[in-house]
């Protein structure tokens, strides 16, 4: 399915995380409720990934004119942790729901990667994929909404955001109509579910992993398109 598809395809790249201050912990990278994962976790799976797999992300990324997220340490953390939030906490929502991860999206996820030819064995690979199939469970059951025109506003501050610069006048109306299209209005109900989970579940994470969001909708850049926020 098309609009399933657009979701898998989070891998969640550029899904950065913050966390609220009392939820600060020396050593911790991220909670989901009382679940904490270390950034030593972080750092063995950044570790995991080859000199020779990051060349090949370069590549890629020079390839395809800088259309995809920068392959730099810091980003390459920010991956991680998407990752990381998107597994433990779909795991959880799998747990109390009774929905079965998706796991033809890690199938997709992986096969991407074997075309990049980087190390199928690797942490950095099974856990983006793994993270995939869990990802479908965060928006399963998930309702068709119309943003209002408040909502459109909203969503398109936040996209200026993601890119870090103002859409000029023709953008803006072309995102709008995005938006309140069929295919818009279901991404939009799967963002709210994400976002309902979010506050559900307690999520916060490390404030220097940056502006934290998990992706719901890309472009074929793939730049985010549509997020859900994670409250600092």
């Amino acid at each position: 399915m098309r609009i399933r598809a657009i979701a898998a395809m989070g891998l969640a790249a550029a899904a950065l995380l913050t966390v609220s201050a009392c939820r600060v912990e020396q050593g911790a990278a991220l909670f989901v409720g009382d679940e904490r994962i270390s950034e030593k976790r972080v750092d063995e799976v950044v570790d995991s990934i080859s000199a020779s797999d990051r060349a090949k992300l370069a590549d890629l990324n020079q390839l395809t004119g800088g259309q995809l997220p920068d392959i730099s340490t810091g980003n390459l953390r920010g991956y991680v942790v998407d990752a990381l939030v998107v597994t433990e906490l779909g795991q959880r929502v799998a747990a109390d729901t009774g929905v079965k991860p998706d796991r033809e999206s890690s199938s997709v996820i992986k096969k991407n990667w074997e075309l990049l030819e980087l190390d199928s064995d690797s942490e950095f690979v099974q856990l983006t994929a793994e993270a995939e199939a869990y990802r479908t469970v965060l928006v399963d059951g998930s309702k068709p909404h119309r943003p209002s025109d408040k909502e459109v506003d909203a969503l398109t501050a936040q996209l200026e955001h993601t890119f870090g610069q103002e859409l000029d006048e023709q953008q803006k109306a072309g995102f709008a109509q995005f938006l309140t299209s069929e295919d818009g209005q279901v991404v939009v109900g799967q963002q709210r579910q994400v976002s309902d989970y979010i506050a559900e579940y307690d999520v916060t994470a490390n404030p220097r992993y940056g502006q934290s969001f998990i992706v719901i909708a890309r472009n074929a850049g793939p730049q985010p398109l549509i997020t859900s926020d994670i409250p600092s």
